[in-house]
């Protein structure tokens, strides 16, 4: 039986991405599209970079205000396919550099 919850969760963890991978996924897409470019600091910063590692990820979520300007207009947000929800993502890595650093 433990051996079967551990599975359980080892599935759940790599249905799930990290949000920093989350995050980078999304802003690929963000950064191809660019729509949203003057709706916040995040997509000028964002525009500047062609890979995400997770500093850039840390940096560029503590730039989101949480606003949802962005969701609002996104053409990529759910229900699309793509699943693109900025604000959300960006929320929890937020969360993670405030636990890792305050």
């Amino acid at each position: 039986m433990q051996q079967l919850k551990g599975l359980i969760q080892e599935a759940a963890t790599l249905a799930s991405p990290a949000p920093e991978t989350e995050a980078a996924r999304m802003l690929q897409i963000c950064n191809a599209c660019r729509y949203c470019e003057g709706f916040c600091a995040v997509f000028p910063a964002m525009t500047r970079r062609v890979d995400f590692n997770p500093v850039d990820m840390r940096y560029l979520a503590n730039l989101c205000h949480n606003c949802g300007a962005c969701l609002h207009a996104c053409q990529y947000a759910p229900p699309h396919e793509f699943g693109v929800n900025i604000p959300r993502v960006m929320a929890q890595v937020r969360g993670e550099t405030y636990v890792a650093y305050a």
